[in-house]
């Protein structure tokens, strides 16, 4: 069946009490569901946030993931791995893991990541 949905996040800034749509993204997740979480930010004033879904027609478990950076006025893309297999998000107090599934090995790998001030930082 379809899906009538549409993936967005939108990122908005306040002023004087009023909010304002400053930038928006969703066709990183076209055919995919969408969950967010937040991420502790290195940056004072930047906001970062991590994107997820699972694909709504593909015969498995295949996941997308991205990580956003908001300062207020420019939502940036600042990591798109590929597409991963049968992925397991685990969020950490600095960052985040997410074990999945390499197909060439039939075997799952962990890849540990780290939020610093110069970006996200692979760590495992």
């Amino acid at each position: 069946p379809p899906h009538f949905d549409a993936p967005t996040i939108a990122a908005f800034s306040e002023a004087g009490g009023q909010f304002t749509q400053m930038a928006s993204v969703g066709e990183h997740f076209d055919g995919y569901g969408l969950f967010t979480r937040d991420i502790a930010s290195p940056v004072r004033g930047v906001l970062w946030v991590l994107a997820g879904g699972r694909a709504h027609t593909f015969n498995g478990a295949k996941f997308r993931f991205r990580l956003y950076t908001f300062d207020g006025a420019t939502l940036d893309t600042i990591w798109a791995p590929d597409d991963m297999l049968s992925a397991k998000l685990e969020m950490l107090a600095d960052g985040f893991a997410i074990t999945h599934l390499v197909r060439e090995d039939r075997s799952f790998t962990t890849e540990q990541y780290k939020a610093t001030a110069n970006g996200l930082v692979r760590v495992r």
